[in-house]
């Protein structure tokens, strides 16, 4: 079943609130409602199906739009709410989150083509209403009629990208959609891909099935400042994106003095400046590649980092190169960034699908997050791709409080926590246990794996509800292994 979502915004702005809405669940169904009992009932009658409601509610005054979105906050079934703002207003962000925002987006962050929204708005204009649904098709989305007893006027919109989007649980237990005040309205996947032809490696593996035509995304680790644990956090995302059944490729480019090989048990690290020659070409084979591989663990591939640190300059355009064999390849690709940016390290931000600003509880830490944030704002990659992630909240230095002020001045609408893993995150580390450390039920182990699994599942990815559960027999299910360059064993110790 596709998710369901409530844009509650005009009409006129309801194709700037579908395009974040696409952005973070691809397909989903959208009802556009500007009557809030209205959502309330609606919210009822789908029990607990809804994933959010996104909110547009232009010229409220800050109390105004804060007694909305706490009354919006306390629907039942509503899911999350993520409220849009026309501008940068601390004064108004801050009493949304009080109010219960999960996220506050300024429109101005919101990458929409003014020219494509205006074209889409003109189309909706001209657009003649849609008929309803004929008695045999059971594939629309169904919604009680008893609860849209209105004057006549058109104040909810169904949108959805194929007309079987929304069949399952939700659509089941309501009414066909026959009330007036309800208008069905064909909307065009905005943000669809060009369909790429599909891989026959990844039409034969049953256990991640991904959509056709669809790379793998791209989620980078960054930092403006050393030793705020972006390596910890990549690796450990890695090694739970590879027990949920995903193909995880990690690029460790820190590539003077990278570690990550050390905290996934690797002994002797292979070289990833062994791709700088065949690159030349402008093509790189299988053997190259996976010659600068080390299999860490089943569905865990790593490169990086550079035997000779000195020639970290030349590696931009090979990594390019690399990086587009394994977004065809894998299912998910982490990108561990250094605090100095090369050529290599511009090239994968620019490209990526999600950007991980970390900092911690240090003095500074909050002004460095802001101004990398603004660095990679200039590399193309606007805010709303961009999550703050505020790591080691727990520790002395960085309780509660302090990650909420980093938050705030940071300002990005997604964020995350990660708690503290004390000595014993230090110890596993420091044996190349980062895979235990992922796993284990501890306040890390568990932030760290909902903050993979919510970035997965945003981007597309399927997450099993159990990773790394045994079967019957107590072995760990086998997964078919991809030809490039999952296959090969004993490169890590």
């Amino acid at each position: 079943m596709r998710q369901l979502w409530f844009a509650y915004c005009s009409s006129d702005d309801y194709a700037v609130v579908q395009r974040e809405i696409e952005q973070r669940e691809r397909g989903a169904c959208v009802l556009r409602i500007d009557d809030l009992t209205l959502l309330e009932r609606l919210a009822m009658s789908f029990a607990g199906k809804v994933s959010g409601t996104m909110v547009l509610a232009r010229g409220l005054g800050i109390e105004a739009h804060a007694t909305l979105v706490e009354r919006m906050a306390r629907v039942e079934g509503a899911g999350r709410v993520v409220v849009l703002v026309e501008d940068i207003d601390p004064a108004r962000i801050a009493p949304l989150f009080y109010a219960g925002a999960v996220e506050v987006i300024p429109l101005e962050e919101v990458r929409v083509c003014r020219g494509a929204v205006a074209s889409q708005q003109g189309e909706r204009e001209t657009m003649p209403s849609a008929p309803g649904p004929s008695p045999e098709d059971t594939s629309d989305l169904r919604m009680a009629s008893a609860l849209l007893h209105s004057s006549g006027e058109q104040r909810v919109t169904a949108v959805h990208s194929d007309r079987n989007a929304c069949t399952g649980d939700a659509s089941a237990q309501v009414a066909p959609m026959r009330a007036e005040g309800l208008e069905i309205v064909e909307a065009e996947d905005l943000d669809e891909p060009e369909p790429e032809p599909p891989l026959a490696a990844r039409a034969a593996t049953q256990h991640v099935e991904m959509s056709k035509g669809r790379r793998a995304p791209v989620i980078c680790v960054a930092s403006g400042r050393g030793g705020s644990g972006k390596t910890t956090i990549a690796t450990a995302m890695a090694c739970f994106a590879a027990r949920s059944g995903l193909r995880t490729a990690l690029l460790d480019l820190d590539l003077m003095f990278g570690n990550a090989y050390t905290m996934l048990g690797v002994e002797e690290p292979r070289d990833i400046g062994s791709i700088l020659e065949p690159s030349v070409p402008g093509e790189l084979s299988e053997a190259d590649i996976v010659r600068a591989s080390m299999r860490v663990a089943p569905g865990l591939t790593l490169w990086g980092p550079l035997g000779v640190p000195e020639r970290a300059e030349l590696l931009g355009k090979p990594l390019e190169l690399l990086l587009g064999v394994l977004r065809a390849e894998a299912d998910v690709v982490i990108v561990d960034t250094s605090t100095t940016w090369t050529d290599a390290v511009a090239a994968m931000v620019s490209s990526c699908d999600r950007c991980l600003v970390v900092g911690d509880g240090a003095v500074g830490s909050a002004e460095s997050m802001q101004r990398l944030i603004a660095m990679i704002g200039r590399f193309g990659i606007p805010r709303t791709r961009m999550t703050c992630v505020v790591n080691r909240v727990g520790q002395r230095g960085c309780p509660g409080d302090t990650a909420l002020r980093i938050e705030m001045k940071v300002a990005l609408s997604s964020k995350a926590r990660v708690a503290d893993g004390g000595s014993n995150l230090s110890a596993l580390a420091e044996i190349g246990r980062m895979d235990e450390a992922a796993r284990a039920q501890t306040p890390f182990g568990q932030s760290i794996r909902r903050l993979t699994s919510q970035l997965l599942r945003e981007l597309g990815c399927p997450v099993s509800e159990e990773p790394g559960r045994e079967d019957a027999h107590g072995e760990t299910p086998v997964r078919p292994r991809l030809h490039l360059p999952w296959k090969n064993v004993g490169e890590a110790a």
